[in-house]
């Protein structure tokens, strides 16, 4: 009788992935990346995990800021009534998320394997809390002004960072974070001195 030959261990057939394995690799999108998505480290690096959503990650990415200023002009503290408050948050926004995004970029880049990941969105978030620096509103003015302001920022800095006019383009060639980092501060400091012209002639 001639013996079955052997199986060597690497012609083994893979045991199926657990549940726990499977869920860790799920992208809302359809696809098996091999590596899990949601880490806690990359929390603030994805704008509280809104760089996860689909589609147009780098809008989504941008909100939190723009609540967070919504949020300070309803409790009575906007760049009017509560000048240091309102806008030493917004600077405070604008420091945290651009630190880890040089802090992490690279890491991320890796993580991501591809420059500049569409998760990553602390740049956008960066960039937003930096245009609404100095926005001129308050709650005394109503809330569809409050509500024009605030959207207009918003859109603008999209604006901005989508078309990315010179000089802004270049600045994302850079490497690493700063590379990630730049442009966004760059669309955000164009959409605050747009913001604050505007409002010049307003007034």
């Amino acid at each position: 009788m001639t013996t079955p030959p052997t199986m060597r261990p690497e012609d083994q057939p893979s045991p199926p992935p657990t549940l726990k394995q499977a869920s860790a690799t799920y992208d809302p999108r359809g696809a098996q990346l091999g590596r899990p998505l949601y880490r806690p480290r990359f929390f603030m690096m994805t704008s509280l995990g809104f760089g996860h959503l689909r589609p147009f990650p780098g809008t989504w990415g941008s909100l939190p800021p723009l609540g967070i200023a919504a949020v300070l002009v309803l409790v009575g503290a906007g760049p009017t009534e509560s000048p240091w408050v309102f806008n030493g948050v917004c600077l405070l926004m604008v420091l945290v998320w651009s630190l880890v995004c040089v802090l992490q970029g690279e890491r991320a880049e890796a993580y991501w394997r591809t420059k500049d990941p569409s998760s990553v969105t602390a740049d956008e978030a960066a960039g937003m809390a930096l245009a609404l620096i100095a926005l001129p509103l308050e709650w005394g003015a109503g809330f569809w002004s409050i509500a024009a302001w605030l959207i207009g920022a918003f859109v603008l800095f999209r604006l901005f960072d989508i078309v990315k006019p010179w000089p802004i383009e270049p600045l994302q060639r850079i490497p690493g974070g700063l590379g990630i980092l730049l442009d966004d501060l760059a669309a955000g400091a164009a959409t605050l001195i747009v913001l604050q012209l505007w409002a010049a002639t307003m007034s």
